[in-house]
């Protein structure tokens, strides 16, 4: 959807050095190979920084008026437009990145 990319979100985008990003990131949400929903399917793919990006996503949900839900490649719901993150979500970041720090 070209509106993904007008919120700067562009399809298929790849961050390069995933390492270097996360080490970086540590308490950032961030999903390689993710996709967002809606209630037909498949929208958006590609990595996901989500604690930078979720603001975005809401936002493209706002305009679309529609629920969007963020996926991990395993087919985890991470994130909702409609209910936020999972009241779960350390578990699945510990699946995602391997560790997760907090604050």
């Amino acid at each position: 959807m070209k509106l993904f990319s007008e919120y700067g979100l562009p399809y298929g985008s790849k961050i390069e050095d995933k390492g270097h990003y996360t080490e970086h990131r540590k308490k950032n949400i961030v999903i390689y190979n993710a996709a967002i929903l809606n209630k037909d399917g498949v929208v958006w793919t590609g990595d996901l920084d989500l604690t930078e990006k979720s603001q975005r996503i809401d936002t493209i949900s706002s305009v679309l008026d529609m629920e969007l839900v963020v996926e991990t490649d395993s087919f985890k719901e991470i994130y909702s437009t409609t209910t936020k993150f999972l009241p779960n979500i350390v578990k699945y970041v510990h699946l995602i990145n391997g560790k997760y720090y907090q604050a």
